[in-house]
């Protein structure tokens, strides 16, 4: 018979066993947990470093031309984490109940932060976490030594000296490098045959190191972090060359020199902070660090050798003030140039070096600011940087040269400085500036400089404020900038060239006096809203400069006066006193054109002036004119009175005509003759005034005045003589109008001249 269940002996027995299994996994169950909430809060306070991280990058974008001041400091109290601003930090996970984040100029340094459990403490690369923040001294870093991912002790300095032959140099014949001597403050080869040491992650170098030498700590494929004493001084060649996993150096303070190639292959290196104090970055020194995304070069270095960051990506580049010359082009920033955001040249940087157009066509490029020592912007320096939106020029900048800053359409605002005296042909073509303010300083605008593009892109300014040097503005120069309503042209102006305003949206314009050198061809065309234009300028002004389809109202002062002709919605017009002449055919086909005023000064009006012109009524000669020639208002059919001042002495044949609606004219005292046909085919004449001097008159002068009911004489102090049908001298009298309007009609009939003696 079989037993059922268990004895009291196999019972007690299993809980002996159960027991015992408890005491072996409780412990790591418990340690387990232990460690899985350190590595979160490791990751939260990581966390909140790179949101800090963030902050401070975000500050350099808004206050480009200001730095940060340190520190800034964001205190945690369980909820979040907050500055003196009550801004905040934004990342996973709980805050801590309390404890620092401080952005210093080095990086972002974590001060008990602490959980109530854990406790962390120092930058990113070098962070510890520990149980409780009691005992934790944050001015000292992990001792000398090798740790693992969790800043577990691998290796201590002496144990890595004294078993691994840190400062003895290995054999490496494939690099077919000499030997140094072991002096027990230089590292040598220190690694790469170290394989027993592949556990440690991070390496903290021994303040008694002075010098890192020539592949000291190359191709180590499990190291990620490297923190270098401030006892080092020197970097040698390829000392740091091509360590796979390495993605953290922290540089001592004191470090003069980095070698050539000493950090370059190092493809997942997340970040560079270059201490005070560094002098010299050698060849190559950090090409191939894909990962790096910012570079400060400190105010103290002097010297970058070709290629020190060759291939590389940063997002962010600041140069400092001790660079001196050229910004060279060959220091290994290209192809980096493809995701730069931000640059920023030290006051050192004399000139952007290399060829036209070395910088255009950064695709990423968001903000470039330059330092005092430029003085030029070369042709084409950052032409197409389509995503460009800020540029801070310096006070020392004379000129921008042909196509600087050509088709940066995100470019919307710039400051130009006082010393500015140039800007050159296309400098702006293609932005998106909407306003410009020109300093007194500028003498030169050049050919199309703020225009729009060929290819349709718009010109957006919308306001232009020129200061009081400027001299030329070029041909195209505001071409389709349709946004412009209004400029004053400042009293240095001297020339405007062709097309400088076409296709903008100006509804007025002055043209003071000092403008000497002109306007160019249709510089002011196609501008639908220019209505009213006033010209003060004595220099000769073609017409075509502006828009004959638009300008209803004229005004010209000054100068020399033709070509005006077919301004089709030209309503009103008036030739100032220091006008002497207007040439022939200046104002004809100007269908709308109905007041005509003409000032005192004028002295000749040329042949067809107001042709076809329909709607003038009154025209008034001024006393000035001395001389009228033929057809000045030719087929002007809506033309009914017609005044002649003092100084016109004779009326030439065809001075008026084809005017047939013409009811009234008054002729000033200086006429002395009036020859044939002077009023040709204007029959509907009805009342003629003569003034004291008119002597003669030829037969048909008036047409055929079929209408003519007044003639008269303002002058009665003698008679007047005409001819009969039998060639008799006729004498008769000028005193009743009535009858000299008769006598005259009769005369016409049969072709006789009238003559006062």
């Amino acid at each position: 018979m079989k037993k059922k269940g268990f004895t009291l002996i196999e019972l007690l027995a299993v809980i002996v066993i159960l027991a015992i299994i408890a005491l072996i996994l409780v412990p790591k169950i418990s340690d387990l947990i232990f460690n899985v909430r350190r590595q979160a809060f490791r990751g939260t306070v990581n966390g909140i470093i790179d949101s800090a991280d963030g902050y401070k990058t975000e500050f350099s974008f808004n206050h480009i031309t200001g730095d940060m001041n340190y520190p800034v400091t964001f205190e945690c109290d369980g909820t979040a984490c907050k500055n003196s601003s009550n801004e905040t930090l934004s990342f996973k996970g709980k805050a801590p109940t309390s404890g620092k984040v401080i952005i210093n100029k080095d990086g972002i340094l974590a001060e008990n932060l602490t959980d109530g459990t854990f406790c962390g403490n120092g930058y990113k690369w070098d962070l510890r976490i520990t149980v409780g923040c009691d005992g934790v001294d944050n001015e000292v870093t992990l001792a000398a030594g090798l740790y693992d991912d969790d800043d577990n002790l691998v290796a201590d300095w002496n144990t890595l000296v004294n078993t691994y032959n840190f400062n003895i140099s290995k054999d490496y014949s494939d690099y077919n490098q000499s030997e140094p001597e072991a002096d027990g403050d230089s590292l040598y080869y220190i690694m790469e045959n170290n394989n027993e040491l592949s556990s440690g992650s991070k390496l903290v170098i021994s303040p008694t190191v002075a010098y890192i030498g020539e592949y000291a700590v190359s191709m180590v494929n499990q190291l990620k972090n490297v923190i270098i004493s401030n006892s080092v001084t020197s970097i040698g060649d390829y000392a740091f060359y091509y360590n796979n996993y390495l993605e953290n150096i922290t540089f001592g303070s004191n470090i003069q020199t980095i070698g050539n190639s000493s950090f370059a292959g190092n493809s997942e290196l997340q970040e560079i902070i270059l201490n005070d104090g560094l002098v010299s970055i050698g060849e190559f020194s950090f090409a191939e660090c894909g990962t790096l995304r910012e570079l400060i070069i400190p105010d103290s270095v002097t010297t970058l050798g070709a290629y020190a960051f060759d291939y590389d990506e940063f997002e962010r580049i600041t140069i400092g003030d001790g660079i001196v010359g050229d910004f060279p082009n060959y220091a290994g920033l290209y192809p980096s140039f493809t995701t730069t955001k931000y640059i920023k040249l030290g006051n050192g940087i004399t000139n952007i070096s290399g060829p036209d157009y070395s910088f255009n066509g950064l695709e990423s490029l968001e903000t470039i600011i330059l330092g005092n020592g430029i003085v030029t912007i070369d042709e084409g320096k950052f032409a197409g940087s389509d995503r460009l939106t800020t540029v801070v020029l310096s006070n020392d900048v004379t000129s921008i040269g042909e196509g600087a800053f050509r088709d940066c359409p995100s470019l919307t605002s710039i400051t130009l400085p006082d010393s500015l005296e140039t800007i050159g042909d296309e400098a702006f073509y293609g932005t998106g500036l909407t306003s410009i303010v020109i300093p007194n300083s500028v003498t030169y605008i050049g050919n199309s400089a703020f225009r729009g593009n060929d290819w349709g892109g718009e010109c957006n300014l919308a306001s232009v404020t020129f200061g009081n040097s400027v001299e030329t503005i070029g041909d195209e120069a505001f071409y389709g900038c349709t946004n412009i309503t209004q400029f004053e042209i400042p009293s240095s102006l001297r020339r405007i060239g062709e097309h400088a305003f076409y296709n903008t949206g100006l509804t007025s314009l002055y043209v003071p006096a000092t403008l000497t050198n002109g306007i160019g061809w249709e510089a002011f065309g196609n501008c639908p809203y220019l209505e009213t234009i006033v010209l003060d300028t004595t220099s000769y002004i073609y017409s075509d400069s502006f828009d004959s389809s638009h300008v209803k109202n004229l005004t010209i002062r000054n100068g020399y006066v033709a070509d005006y002709n077919g301004y089709s919605e030209l309503v009103n017009l008036t030739i100032g006193s220091g006008v002497t002449r207007i040439d022939d055919d200046s104002f004809k086909n100007c269908p709308k054109l109905r007041n005509v005023t003409l000032n005192e000064g004028l002295t000749y009006i040329g042949t067809y002036v107001f042709s076809d012109d329909n709607s003038i009524q009154t025209l008034t000669i001024p006393n000035s004119v001395t001389s009228l020639s033929s057809y000045i208002c030719d087929r002007c059919s809506g033309l009914t009175t017609i005044n002649i001042g003092n100084g016109v002495t004779e009326l030439q044949e065809y001075t008026f005509s084809n005017l047939s609606n013409l009811r009234n004219v008054t002729i000033g005292n200086g006429l002395e003759r009036i020859w044939n046909y002077a009023f040709s085919d204007v029959s509907s004449i009805e009342n003629v005034t003569l003034g004291n001097n008119v002597n003669y008159i030829d037969y048909s002068s008036f047409g055929n005045p079929s209408h003519l009911t007044s003639l008269t004489f303002t002058n009665t102090s003698r008679n007047w003589y005409y001819e009969d049908n039998d060639y008799n001298e006729i004498e008769f009298s000028v005193a009743n109008p009535s009858n000299n309007a008769a006598l005259f009609k009769q005369t016409y009939e049969i072709s006789r001249d009238w003559q006062r003696r």
